[in-house]
């Protein structure tokens, strides 16, 4: 029989149990899942099968296990920083300090992983910078983006990642920083961080 793909949250509804149930057993393989824009469907000719008892124990294993294992099995466990492995942002001399230019970047293909489900996240990065003596070169900025698509991070902590790394990188006079993410669970999720190199007084 084909899959017919539904989603966890109807899955959920469907057998009268918590969401995190459905994740339990999609994280133990006991059913097929598959991860559509940014949202994880299940088979629901699995679903009838499977062993979920509910929150009022109405059938399958014991609840307070089953519990204890969902929380176990989803712990939080974000990639360290040292073990990132990150692409290094290279940079070129801008040719014109002192006159002042915006540079924009888009990167409509982020992706990265939830340290909570283990499932993708994707966003949009938007990058304004204001060069001070360098500039940030294209091709390291693209690999070091893509580097980030096997690093499990919440979306508040990777944009301040990206903004202390791309200082660190080029010592612009102005950064802004936005990620745009994919709905997740209803909710929309954008993330906003700037900077501006402090003023210098010649002694």
């Amino acid at each position: 029989m084909p899959p017919k793909w539904i989603r966890v949250s109807t899955a959920a509804k469907l057998r009268k149990v918590a969401r995190q149930a459905i994740y339990y057993h999609v994280k133990k393989g006991t059913i097929k899942s598959k991860v559509i824009d940014g949202r994880t469907f299940v088979d629901e000719n699995e679903i009838e099968s499977i062993n979920i008892r509910d929150r009022n124990g109405a059938e399958g294993e014991d609840a307070a296990r089953l519990a204890l294992s969902v929380q176990e099995d989803l712990q939080i466990e974000s990639t360290p920083r040292d073990e990132m492995e990150l692409h290094t942002l290279d940079t070129f001399p801008y040719e014109f300090p002192g006159k002042k230019i915006r540079v924009e970047f888009e990167i409509p293909e982020f992706t990265a992983i939830c340290p909570f489900s283990d499932f993708p996240d994707f966003a949009v990065i938007r990058l304004r910078y204001v060069p001070n003596q360098l500039c940030i070169e294209l091709k390291s900025l693209k690999l070091y983006i893509n580097s980030f698509r096997d690093v499990k991070v919440f979306h508040e902590h990777v944009i301040n990642i990206i903004l202390e790394d791309f200082v660190a990188a080029c010592d612009p006079l102005r950064v802004k920083i936005e990620g745009d993410f994919h709905v997740r669970g209803n909710i929309k999720t954008v993330v906003k961080a700037n900077y501006r190199k402090p003023a210098t007084i010649d002694v």
